[in-house]
C-alpha cells in the first residue's frame, strides 16, 4: 500500500525546473508477471497500481497541475532516476527490472503518455538496516537531453 511522503519536497515544475519529482512510502513492489485465468491474460496488480495512480494523482492537484504538460507532448523523450528503499531482505530482494516497471506502468496516463518515452533509466536499491522501515520510493522525472 503507497501514501504520499509529506516529508519530503515534491516537485511538479515542468515548465520551471523542467522536473518532476516525488516519493512515495510503502514497500516499494515489483511487477510480476500477468496470469493467466479464464482463457485470457489479467494483471494481478491492477488494484495496486491504481492506487499509485491516485497517489501521483494527488501529488499533482496539490501542487495545482491538473493534468501533467508531458501528457501532450508525444514526442518528448525523458529520463527517469528511480530510488528503492528497502527493508534488508539478504538474497529476497527484488530485481530493481520489476520494481521499475511497476512504477513506469502506473506512471502511463498519468505523468507521461506511454512508458516508451522514457529514452534513460537510472535506478538503485537502497537496503535499510532496519525491517521495521515502511519503504520508500523516489522517482524523478525529467526531459532527456541527449
Amino acid at each position: 500500500m503507497y501514501s504520499i511522503d509529506t516529508t519530503f519536497d515534491q516537485t511538479m515544475d515542468w515548465e520551471g525546473s523542467g522536473e518532476i519529482c516525488f516519493a512515495l512510502i510503502g514497500k516499494p513492489v515489483p511487477m510480476e508477471r500477468s496470469r493467466w485465468a479464464y482463457g485470457h491474460m489479467y494483471n494481478s496488480q491492477k488494484k495496486i497500481q491504481e492506487q499509485l495512480k491516485a497517489c501521483i494523482k494527488k501529488i499533482m492537484a496539490e501542487k495545482g497541475v491538473l493534468e501533467s504538460p508531458i501528457i501532450a507532448k508525444r514526442s518528448c523523450k525523458l529520463e527517469m532516476e528511480a530510488t528503492f528503499f528497502l527493508a534488508s531482505t539478504g538474497s529476497k530482494s527484488p530485481d530493481v527490472d520489476n520494481l521499475c516497471k511497476f512504477i513506469m506502468d502506473a506512471c502511463n496516463g498519468v505523468i507521461y503518455r506511454d512508458d516508451i518515452q522514457v529514452f534513460r533509466l537510472v535506478s538503485m536499491k537502497v537496503p535499510r538496516k532496519t525491517t521495521s522501515d515502511a519503504g520508500r520510493t523516489v522517482i524523478k522525472i525529467r526531459q532527456w537531453k541527449g
